[in-house]
């Protein structure tokens, strides 16, 4: 994972989403853009949610990995998605796998900010 720094593209992805429709502007103002490349893992099941993830471009694999080493294919995610609304809602553990299927960037919120937010918007 990289985090990328270019305040203008986190601001154009904000705006292509119409995420300020859906945060107040006091936690955008913590989000980060992170790049994970074709084949990284973004979360791995029985992490604690670092991040609160909006995906704004790529593609991602969510999927449960059994402890025989298979796993179970749940879902793809293309276009506009949000990752972690379980985990963060009930304060658990993340409970799948996500890697990056292809190139990918996300918003990131730092977790631990939307815990101590009430202004945040449950109308994903």
């Amino acid at each position: 994972m990289r985090r990328i720094l270019d305040v203008r593209l986190i601001k154009q992805y904000i705006k292509k989403h119409n995420i300020e429709q859906k945060f107040d502007c006091e936690i955008l103002k913590y989000a980060q853009l992170h790049f994970y490349e074709k084949e990284e893992y973004i979360l791995e099941l029985g992490e604690d949610l670092e991040y609160y993830y909006l995906l704004v471009d790529g593609k991602i694999k969510i999927y449960y990995p059994f402890e025989n080493g298979k796993s179970m294919l749940l879902k793809f995610y293309k276009d506009f998605n949000t990752i972690g609304d379980l985990e963060r809602l009930k304060d658990i553990p993340i409970l799948c796998n996500i890697d990056a299927v292809e190139d990918t960037y996300l918003i990131a919120i730092p977790a631990a900010i939307l815990r101590n937010c009430t202004i945040f918007r449950y109308n994903i």
